[in-house]
């Protein structure tokens, strides 16, 4: 549930439950030490994602599929309609998973750097004007 929220944003507990139940439902999600094949929001169960999920998520050769996860979980009611809105657009036309999630990384670190050098410019004026601070008291006491 929590991962659905910080992913989706505020969603129904109804909603998060019939996503997690199709995830289990098409061998997404697998319910740890317990039998059964239901989903529920519960702090006693505890759930991992399956080997199929994670070898479709990392594009995994071993897998021999031609499908790719966001196509595969258009099938799937309430997990398509998950994955495309959060997959969604913002991508180059035909630029691979692995090409995008580069030019991605890329682009934060620009705005890291950037950001890093605003501060460091900002720190340097801050110690300028308390240097400069400094000598006009340390000049006015000697004056007087």
């Amino acid at each position: 549930m929590n991962w659905l929220s910080n992913t989706l944003g505020p969603i129904t507990l109804a909603y998060a439950e019939k996503i997690g139940q199709d995830l289990v439902d098409h061998g997404y999600l697998r319910l740890v030490g317990t039998m059964g094949k239901s989903f529920a929001n519960s702090s006693v169960l505890n759930y991992q994602w399956t080997k199929r999920s994670l070898a479709l998520a990392t594009n995994d050769s071993t897998l021999k599929r031609n499908d790719t996860l966001a196509n595969q979980a258009k099938e799937v009611p309430y997990v398509g309609e998950m994955i495309g809105q959060w997959m969604g657009g913002g991508g180059v036309e035909g630029e691979s998973q692995k090409d995008r999630l580069k030019r991605e990384a890329k682009e934060s670190e620009d705005v890291y750097k950037e950001a890093i050098f605003k501060a460091d410019r900002t720190r340097c004026r801050l110690e300028e004007i308390m240097v400069f601070q400094l000598i006009s008291s340390l000049t006015c006491r000697s004056t007087t």
